[in-house]
């Protein structure tokens, strides 16, 4: 491993030396093939697909989705919408002109609302097709109402055979589910005898649109319809007594975008606050007499230009190939502006040190060290930690590709390329650059000076440094470094069990978004009932009585749940069938039920009777002229169901029914379960990925880190560090979703930033070119010295970077902030202190020092930070 690393040193000797003999090659090589990918921007589009595309592919809703395509005699897949109208002035939706008027709303949403498609008007009836008439029972309702109350007026009593209640309405042998529609319901406990319903208040009607999506021109269609009633639905003036909300994806994916291109702004407030402090700090670690210059102003902005350009390249190269850009890659300009600049601290310090000692050594023994010497020394000296840390974030990405959720999936390989491409255009473009403007000659020919030469006096800087690093080596920081880890992994462990594990789309857009608010009203709709579907794809023959007592069976256990809503609300038509076809035999047969065997021979006569069950039974004659039913649906009624966790949980349950009773082969469809299996899942898929993650960032450290202490206490930081973020996300409100999966995996490579640096050079500093070895707290100064201030200065650059998200309402972005911050906060604190402490309690054969001598055992007063910038050289040519 020691002969690697000297290995992976001539390396970046050599190419440092190019770069510094060829700067301009370098340069405009860089600059043409950023600008060639840069091209591919012409084709960007910015995307999103809040369903496919937070959706697990190989997930069971996928296939449960595909089994209800065919079941409706689908060509392309299902599409839903809901319009919900509540009275503005908080009254009841029963009353007579807020009734007509949701009538009136449904009808125009369904006719006359329109677009045009190939020079033709295109409405929701061209997509709705069988099931247009979802929503008839409100009208059907309202028509049977108006009828009542003209008689009540007329002072004749009401037809008896119109019964208007809830769950269930009847007009004769018509069956109304009235539940499906009317919400927040609230009946009389004791309903007079001429009421003409007992229902006393309604909250809420909803009107369902279900149909098939389209592709090309029709879902284009489908989605303008989809908007305009929407845009419908926010203006106020629209209808004076109803407010109206319309939920569908569509909607959620346009709310999502502009939430998306909402934080240009917050972006270019980054980067001017970052601009600012990276110049500051640039200026002010230069030496007196080169901080104003014109020269770190260039290096400044090169700096920033390169992950800017890597982030650029990146989105143009996937455009170019003809893949979509989503919302959440609009995170990456932030985060490689965080990682690239931090390569770039590291570089200039580097840089400046090996300036100094060429300084120095051109005033002890006049010669003269070239640019491309000086830059081989930096990025020799740099190269490997630069390495480490750009290797594994972009592996961190890489494995986070694997994710089965393609709008994330695409998320991780767009930033995996882009932290490439940073590490690259880092080494070429920006050090090309600093050999450029920071290559003048240091040959300044002095007057000789005949004594013994002044020694320099140690600054306050290094006087404090010194201080810190026996602080370091101490009993008292081994046991608060101790002391301050148990406590932060109590925190941490105790808040991450406390996490809880769901998703939902209003994540994924700002708080103003009205849509926000439909998403509460259907929450609220979802305590009260939600539908689901329950597809026989094998019917039961109802003519055996095993099996339709089997079949019953199945039904109970549906119904037997602790939130399962009551039998009459469930719409399971072999119920009213069976008692159809015995009225019917009975009628036949002069009323007697000899010889009554059950079977499917009324069922035409029955879906002729009942149109709302027509769309839930497929059947055929066969050669025998019998009824044989090929496939069937239910819909099953669920309350207490407002949380998105409780729904995924409860599609566990369902489906054990589905596979207890596999002779039906039924198949449980919901229309948002593809979000769910993402619930379900996103915890197996995030300790996988972070397992693997954590595996791959050893395994990067060990090939440039020949000691398998220091890799392990490294390692062992990387873990410390993830689990505090992730326990304190946790504590700042955020769930364990896709999102924060994304942000776990980010925060695995990017602390490796503050332990890779700090373990690389302490590794390198073990001991002097004369073999003599280094004491722990003169090991800790020349790794401080190197690496100390450029970490500091990005960590808090990175964190300046993305502050201005802070101010965005949208979770996505506020959970990435959160990270970030949380990740630098951490990371600063066990990069500087906790890994410190660690490698310095360590025997020294355990991180390649030796055993320690008397000779530097202490560390002097009067050492000053090239003395020992000295040790850390000697280090790096062994």
């Amino acid at each position: 491993m020691r002969l690697m690393r000297n290995y992976v040193g001539d390396f970046y000797g050599t190419l440092g030396f190019s770069i510094g003999s060829h700067p301009y090659v370098y340069l405009a090589s860089s600059v043409a093939i950023s600008l060639a990918l840069l091209s591919g921007l012409i084709r960007v589009q910015l995307v999103d697909d809040i369903r496919t595309g937070y959706s697990q592919e190989g997930s069971p809703s996928l296939r449960e989705r595909a089994i209800f395509t065919e079941y409706s005699n689908f060509t392309t897949s299902p599409y839903g919408m809901a319009i919900m109208a509540v009275a503005k002035d908080g009254g009841s939706m029963l009353r007579e002109q807020h009734l007509a008027e949701v009538v009136r709303l449904s009808k125009f949403a369904l006719y006359d609302l329109n677009v045009t498609v190939d020079g033709n008007p295109f409405t929701f009836q061209n997509v709705c097709k069988n099931r247009c008439k979802l929503n008839y029972g409100v009208e059907a309702f309202m028509n049977s109402l108006n009828i009542q109350r003209e008689l009540q007026a007329a002072g004749k009593p009401l037809n008896p055979e119109i019964i208007l209640d809830y769950p269930q309405s009847f007009y004769g042998t018509t069956k109304l589910m009235t539940s499906y529609y009317f919400y927040g319901v609230r009946r009389a406990e004791h309903p007079s005898s001429d009421a003409i319903t007992p229902i006393e208040h309604v909250w809420l009607i909803a009107f369902w649109f279900f149909g098939e999506k389209g592709e090309g021109a029709t879902f284009e269609a489908v989605k303008n319809l989809e908007m305009k009633l929407y845009d419908i639905s926010v203006d106020e003036n629209e209808t004076s007594l109803l407010d109206v909300h319309v939920y569908g994806d569509e909607i959620a994916n346009r709310e999502v975008l502009q939430g998306a291109q909402n934080i240009f702004w917050d972006f270019l407030a980054g980067f001017a606050l970052m601009f600012a402090f990276v110049a500051i700090t640039v200026s002010a670690s230069a030496p007196v007499g080169e901080r104003l210059t014109t020269v770190n102003f260039i290096l400044v902005s090169t700096a920033i230009l390169s992950p800017l350009l890597a982030a650029g390249s990146m989105l143009g190269f996937l455009s170019a190939l003809g893949y979509n850009v989503n919302s959440i890659m609009c995170m990456t300009p932030f985060l490689i502006l965080g990682i690239g600049v931090d390569d770039a601290f590291l570089i200039i310090h580097s840089w400046r040190r090996h300036v100094q000692d060429a300084r120095q050594q051109q005033q002890q023994q006049q010669q003269r060290l070239t640019v491309a010497d000086r830059m081989s020394a930096s990025l020799r000296d740099v190269g490997p930690s630069i390495t480490i840390t750009s290797i594994t974030n972009t592996l961190a990405f890489a494995i986070g590709a694997l994710t089965p959720t393609p709008q994330i999936r695409m998320f991780c390989i767009g930033t995996a390329l882009a932290v490439f491409a940073d590490f690259i255009l880092e080494l070429c473009l920006f050090s090309s650059m600093l050999a450029i403007v920071g290559g003048r000659p240091t040959t300044r020919r002095r007057a000789v000076v005949t004594g013994p030469a002044a020694v320099r006096q140690p600054s306050w800087t290094e006087k404090f440094l010194r201080s810190y690093c026996r602080f370091l080596t101490s009993w008292p920081a081994i046991i608060g470094g101790f002391l301050f880890a148990v406590g932060l992994w109590t925190m941490s462990i105790y808040g991450i069990t406390r996490m809880t594990t769901t998703f939902s789309p209003e994540k994924t857009f700002s708080s103003d978004s009205k849509l926000r608010e439909s998403i509460k009203v259907v929450e609220r709709m979802y305590d009260e009932q939600m539908a689901v579907t329950i597809i026989m794809n094998k019917p039961p023959d109802i003519s055996n009585a095993t099996e339709y007592q089997l079949f019953y069976e199945a039904i109970a256990t549906l119904e037997g749940y602790p939130n399962s809503c009551e039998p009459e609300r469930n719409q399971v038509w072999l119920r009213q069938y069976e008692k159809f076809d015995r009225e019917a035999f009975q009628l036949a047969s002069a009323w007697s039920d000899e010889n009554y065997t059950l079977s499917y021979d009324s069922l035409p006569e029955y879906l002729h009777d009942d149109p709302m069950a027509s769309n839930s039974v497929k059947y055929y004659f066969d050669k025998n002229g019998k009824v044989q039913v090929e496939r069937m649906g239910m819909l099953m009624c669920f309350k207490n169901m407002s949380q998105w966790a409780d729904r995924s949980k409860m599609i566990i349950e369902w489906r054990k029914v589905s596979a207890k009773y596999s002779n039906f082969n039924m198949t449980v469809f919901i229309y948002d379960a593809t979000l769910y299996d993402v619930i379900l899942n996103v915890n197996s898929v995030t300790i996988r990925a972070i397992v693997i993650t954590l595996l791959c960032m050893a395994g990067v450290c060990m090939f440039f880190i020949p000691s398998v202490c220091s890799v392990i206490v490294a390692s062992a930081c990387i873990v410390s560090i993830s689990i505090a973020v992730v326990g304190f996300l946790s504590w700042l409100g955020m769930d364990m979703d896709p999102i924060t999966m994304v942000n776990i995996l980010m925060a695995v490579g990017f602390n490796v930033d503050y332990t890779a640096h700090i373990s690389y050079h302490f590794h390198k500093t073990g001991a002097s070119s004369d073999g003599i070895a280094v004491s722990k707290a003169e090991r800790l100064y020349g790794t401080l010295s190197a690496v100390g201030f450029p970490m500091i200065q990005a960590g808090i650059s990175t964190a300046i970077c993305v502050l201005p998200l802070i101010f965005n309402d949208i979770y996505i972005f506020l959970a990435f902030v959160n990270t970030i911050c949380l990740v630098v906060g951490f990371g600063l604190v066990h990069g500087l202190f906790i890994l410190p402490v660690v490698l310095a309690a360590l025997p020294g054969y355990c991180t390649g020092g030796g055993k320690c001598t008397s000779r530097r055992e202490n560390l002097q007063s009067d050492e000053t930070m090239e003395e020992m910038q000295a040790i850390n050289n000697d280090g790096n040519q062994q």
